[in-house]
């Protein structure tokens, strides 16, 4: 398995005022990818991420909201079945609620003869190449507005995420080598989390962080977030050993069969 990692910083802003650094984002996920007989790759993954307090780094159990002055009760991003097998055509996201979300693919990929072949947009720089991944999505919020008041920010929550990767012409043209090196960005654009109690307020959320991966091992992940991961989730440094079609629920259908409605 390799272990890519990721830190960074949330902020929010509510209608026209500046962004404000709300917590910390940091986490990372344990992977292995299967070359199977028929060409097809399986990506066998567990990711964690925790948010954390702006000046330790710790993980948060409760964080004081800014903006309302409650307590909240912390729910960490916990993803314990990310399996995926890749074939020859691009992986796609759809929701039956709403089909125009269906999400997948790289940008500019509609003017390629076969827009829904898999092939990875990457921009050549030198001995550098570069890519970046994109998903825009809109689907209907698992959690009721009518029951979940202070939890749930509408009928539809619309996310979208944006990863940029970093990484060497050579290593990843050398056929001999298991991975390669890179580096990364990432950012998220969404709604309030379920637990951060704001309803619904109109305001967004916005993750930058970085990502990496310098090393093959354990030893990429700072010791920090790995003693974290450790001590509250340690299967999470172990990959899946079951292969599984079942769709993972998501972090808003996991809160919703893990807490109440506030009352």
């Amino acid at each position: 398995a390799v272990y890519p990692t990721f830190r960074g910083v949330c902020f929010a802003s509510i209608g026209d005022a500046a962004l404000r650094p709300l917590f910390g984002y940091q986490g990372m996920t344990t992977l292995r990818m299967d070359l199977l007989p028929n060409g097809h790759l399986r990506w066998w993954g567990k990711e964690i991420a925790f948010y954390t307090d702006l000046v330790t780094g710790q993980p948060l159990d409760v964080w004081t909201n800014p903006y309302t002055g409650e307590r909240c009760e912390v729910m960490h991003f916990l993803n314990n079945r990310q399996l995926i097998e890749l074939t020859d055509r691009m992986p796609t996201i759809s929701f039956p609620d709403d089909p125009k979300a269906a999400a997948g693919g790289p940008q500019g990929a509609a003017n390629r003869k076969d827009p829904g072949a898999f092939v990875l947009p990457w921009f050549r720089q030198d001995d550098m190449l570069q890519m970046t991944l994109e998903h825009m999505l809109r689907y209907r919020n698992p959690l009721d507005p009518g029951v979940w008041r202070k939890e749930s920010t509408g009928q539809f929550i619309n996310p979208a995420e944006h990863y940029m990767f970093f990484g060497s012409v050579g290593e990843l043209e050398d056929r001999s080598r298991h991975s390669a090196h890179f580096t990364g960005g990432f950012m998220r654009v969404a709604p309030w989390f379920p637990w951060m109690m704001m309803g619904q307020v109109p305001g967004v959320l916005t993750i930058r962080a970085y990502m990496w991966k310098r090393t093959f091992g354990l030893d990429n992940v700072p010791a920090g977030i790995r003693d974290h991961v450790a001590q509250r989730y340690p299967e999470f440094l172990k990959v899946p050993t079951e292969w599984s079609t079942t769709p993972n629920p998501s972090s808003w259908e996991m809160f919703r069969e893990s807490r109440q409605p506030a009352r």
